[in-house]
């Protein structure tokens, strides 16, 4: 009965993939065909670049000729490209390795259930892009499962470029090795931490210069103008005004993955909601005395009617909308692109900018956005699968992006087309910056570039300089960017890989503190529990066993480092 039922299983998941596009290197369907099923989409083109000629000697052109790739299409890119055989970048490559590429793109907002229909055919394509760092049961068990293969050999062998990278920046190889320091995908890597500052405070620019009032660099600061803000502009166009707002402290998490929690004010006393790191040492914000100082501030806003009532049910729709409409004078975001370019002609007075991080009480400050330390674009990961038939020439393939050459390919496509050099530096052209189709210049990029759209190579600076284009947004990013210590980054708790006893046992402790933080922080802030039961809040947290966890992080920061 059993074997009965898999068998129905799998002739249903054969029926729905597409098996001829997902054989070896060099087994490609080869009859010229496009297939189309109702869940995946495959571009299947029989035209291969020539081996001599435009294509260079980094491809042993007498074993590589093609490869077939699973990739989810960029929304970018989807709006100009069918398939990435359309985009100007994988065009170029063709020509360049003589390798050309049958793609396997899943349908938009369909990716993960196809991928698990891809693995579960066991029948893979050469190269799979997917968020391997965040896989679910961890990568290495898709290499147990024989799907994809472990890359240090060859990465060591066929990747000298890719090398070079890492043994300058050691924490890339930290961070996409598992425990036991093996390695399986190649990632779409940033190596200048300005690439990575996008969020922070930001204020009512216009109302501060209405009320002759300062930015706020420290807290009493804030609360300042914060009662200013009541006070002197109560109401717009009959709406009540709060001068705080933001979502709730499960908004950003214990590594602060998003942009818009209050409890990121809890920064300007040197703690944080979740982890941290001081000496060395992991810390649990929480169990810090300084933490409870930081909800009682946040108690205070929103006792005097500084804070929204509502921030719990906020999302970053409901606080565009409410910033839009003028409800909102302070707030967690990000850069203000998007405000200023839609208020432009609503409101030609509307200002609102990213104001430096504030300092505490006692001018202590803290930063502790986990986004400034991540060096690994997961959505950019591609892995090797067990299918592919020359590894070493497909390892040889992608460290292409990692070279000079493909460097400028991938951030900025074809020289004197979407982009020309000046002064040594490639500066994007009026096709990108001011599209003559009128394109948004991300939208333009789609089909130019691979730094919006995510690949194996290195997120250039220069792209994200000359992304950011407006002024308001580059003031802002380099307000955050003048507060926050870059050097070296010491206080924030890397992604961490712990060994799968260590892991269950550590998620099995966590996943209940996480809950329990983020609901009583809340019922702090909402007066909903009284101050005077914070040391039984701080015994709850030792009889959940929140010591042993950190231990535990303590234990898999140490091995991080080792690495």
């Amino acid at each position: 009965m059993q074997k009965g039922f898999r068998l129905i299983i799998t002739i249903i998941l054969s029926l729905l993939l597409v098996s001829g596009t997902m054989a070896g290197c060099t087994k490609n369907n080869s009859s010229g065909t496009t297939s189309n099923t109702a869940s995946i989409t495959t571009s299947v083109n029989n035209a291969t670049a020539s081996s001599s000629g435009n294509s260079t000697s980094i491809i042993d052109n007498s074993k590589l000729t093609k490869l077939t790739v699973y990739s989810e299409m960029d929304p970018a890119t989807a709006q100009s490209c069918k398939d990435l055989n359309d985009h100007e970048v994988f065009k170029e490559l063709e020509k360049r390795t003589g390798v050309h590429v049958n793609w396997i793109h899943p349908t938009a907002g369909a990716g993960e259930e196809q991928f698990n229909l891809l693995i579960a055919s066991g029948d893979f394509p050469d190269l799979i892009k997917y968020d391997w760092p965040n896989a679910k049961g961890g990568v290495t068990k898709y290499a147990q499962d024989k799907v994809i293969i472990k890359l240090n050999d060859l990465i060591d062998n066929y990747a000298k470029d890719f090398v070079k990278l890492l043994n300058e920046y050691p924490s890339i190889k930290r961070n996409m090795t598992n425990a036991d320091g093996e390695m399986y995908f190649f990632p779409q890597v940033i190596i200048t931490p300005e690439n990575n500052i996008y969020k922070g405070p930001i204020i009512r620019q216009d109302w501060l210069d209405k009320l002759s009032l300062s930015v706020p660099t420290n807290i009493n600061e804030l609360y300042t103008v914060l009662k200013a803000f009541k006070t002197g502009i109560p109401e717009v166009n009959g709406k009540a005004v709060w001068p705080m707002s933001g979502a709730c402290y499960s908004d950003g998490g214990f590594y602060s993955s998003s942009a818009h929690s209050i409890g990121f004010l809890t920064w300007a006393w040197d703690t944080n909601v979740g982890c941290y790191l001081r000496d060395g040492k992991i810390q649990f914000g929480p169990m810090d005395p300084q933490f409870e100082q930081a909800l009682r501030f946040a108690n205070k806003l929103y006792n005097e009617k500084l804070l929204d009532p509502d921030y719990l049910l906020n999302d970053r729709t409901k606080l565009d909308a409410k910033i839009m409409s003028n409800q909102v004078g302070f707030v967690f975001h990000y850069q203000p692109t998007k405000f200023m370019t839609a208020m432009a002609t609503v409101d030609p007075g509307f200002k609102v900018a990213g104001i430096p991080y504030l300092k505490g009480p006692d001018g202590q400050k803290g930063v502790f956005d986990g986004s400034l330390i991540t060096n690994i674009v997961n959505a950019g990961c591609v892995a090797i699968t067990t299918a592919c038939e020359y590894p070493e020439e497909a390892m040889k393939w992608l460290n292409y992006g990692y070279t000079e050459e493909g460097n400028l390919l991938m951030n900025f496509g074809i020289e004197d087309k979407s982009y020309t050099m000046v002064d040594g530096n490639p500066v994007y052209t009026d096709l990108i910056r001011k599209n003559p189709d009128g394109l948004a210049m991300n939208i333009a990029l789609g089909k130019w570039s691979m730094a919006v759209c995510k690949w194996p190579a290195t997120q250039d600076v220069r792209y994200f300089q000359q992304y950011v284009v407006t002024d308001y947004s580059r003031d802002s990013i380099n307000a955050w960017k003048s507060s926050i210590d870059f050097d070296p980054f010491s206080r924030i708790v890397p992604v961490l890989v712990m060994n799968p006893e260590d892991s269950e046992k550590y998620a099995s402790i966590f996943n209940d503190i996480e809950t329990y933080i983020f609901e009583m922080c809340d019922k702090f802030v909402l007066g909903k529990e009284s101050f005077d039961n914070y040391g039984k809040f701080i015994e709850r947290l030792k009889a959940m066993k929140v010591e042993e966890a950190v231990a535990l992080q303590q234990k898999a920061y140490e091995a991080y480092i080792k690495k």
